[in-house]
């Protein structure tokens, strides 16, 4: 559950809804790596 906290306060959820990187943890994770 870390993992989707930090991915919805990162930088690009700014730009993009938080519900789209919460609901698809996988893909900022993609985007982080």
């Amino acid at each position: 559950m870390a993992m989707s906290i930090k991915t919805c306060t990162s930088p690009k959820a700014q730009i993009l809804p938080p519900a789209l990187h919460c609901t698809l943890p996988s893909v900022s994770h993609q985007s982080s790596q």
